[in-house]
């Protein structure tokens, strides 16, 4: 008699039963199920003492539930920041001439950390710095 059931995604099941069929590797139980209830990410339907919910209910929890990628660099913000210029990244130091290049990037970043004086650091990027002014005068 069970085979003639109509499963749907809607249909409402134990939350013993479908936090074993959602989450088959494990990791969410009943119990972690009833505390996304409460805290009001998941519908949960209590029907004679029991609580039941749907794979609807799941997914729907499941997008309430998801972290969303940090667009912030990785590295410590300090007082220079790093655009997307064409094809290259920038760094812009906020002395007003940025410098292209990851030896730039890294001749800062160790600048602030204090592994180089302020004077080592722009030394390193006046390579970066005119090969930059040459581009530009060139697209003049």
């Amino acid at each position: 008699m069970a085979d003639s059931i109509d499963w749907t995604d809607d249909t409402p099941r134990r939350l013993s039963v479908i936090a074993k069929l959602a989450f088959p590797d494990g990791g969410m139980t009943a119990s972690s199920l009833r505390r996304e209830a409460e805290r009001g990410r998941l519908a949960v339907e209590r029907i004679a003492g029991k609580d039941f919910t749907s794979f609807q209910a799941i997914a729907e929890m499941r997008k309430l539930c998801r972290v969303e990628r940090k667009e912030t660099p990785s590295f410590p913000h300090v007082a220079f920041s790093v655009k997307r210029s064409g094809a290259s990244w920038v760094v812009d130091d906020g002395a007003g001439m940025p410098s292209s290049g990851r030896e730039a990037l890294l001749a800062q970043m160790d600048a602030r950390r204090g592994k180089l004086s302020a004077k080592e650091a722009a030394e390193m990027q006046e390579p970066e710095l005119a090969k930059l002014q040459r581009l530009r005068a060139r697209l003049k």
